[in-house]
């Protein structure tokens, strides 16, 4: 996943813009949420969660931190040693 992809996804859940957030997956898959104990198959699934999330009266804001879009050129030699 590359790193701008979090921020779109949070903006766009946090926004309220539905069909930005499902744009966020790929057509095929299926997210996961163990947190809820679902998941989400299709854009009509993923639109809906969207929806009662942004009408929800327990909306939670998302923070994205920690990203490092590329590790160090230091830390990939580590890894393929």
């Amino acid at each position: 996943m590359r790193f701008w992809i979090c921020a779109r996804y949070a903006r766009a859940i946090d926004g309220g813009d539905d069909d930005g957030w499902s744009d966020c997956f790929a057509t095929a898959g299926i997210p996961e949420i163990p947190a809820l104990g679902t998941s989400l198959q299709g854009r009509v699934s993923l639109r809906a969660f969207a929806i009662a999330h942004r009408d929800s009266s327990n909306r939670s804001k998302h923070a994205t931190t920690n990203i490092m879009p590329r590790p160090p050129a230091k830390t990939l030699r580590e890894r393929r040693t």
